[in-house]
């Protein structure tokens, strides 16, 4: 199993958040719950997880599911594409919480 971390924002070309702040995990999380193809249950589990910033965890045929989800889908710019499929490449890092 992978662990996927989309919680960060989209940038614009010039390396800054979109304004208004856009959420990457968000993001995708709404455009998986409004999509009306594919695995209902397991698409509509990323969409919870993913809006509420949190990874979620794929095996390999769901993470090839996932990226032909973000390549296929003609609702995204490249913009967002490029970003959401860089953190395929990004190992997960924790935040350290307060004890």
């Amino acid at each position: 199993m992978k662990t996927l971390n989309f919680d960060f924002n989209l940038l614009g070309l010039d390396g800054k958040p979109l304004i208004p702040a856009a959420h990457a995990g968000q993001f995708l999380g709404s455009a998986l719950a409004n999509s009306s193809k594919g695995d209902v249950l397991k698409l509509f589990g990323w969409s919870v997880e993913l809006y509420k910033k949190r990874p979620i965890q794929v095996d390999k045929s769901d993470e090839k599911l996932l990226k032909e989800f973000i390549e296929n889908n003609e609702q995204m710019t490249i913009l967002a594409k490029a970003q959401l499929l860089e953190a395929f490449e990004t190992p997960v890092s924790y935040p350290t919480l307060p004890e």
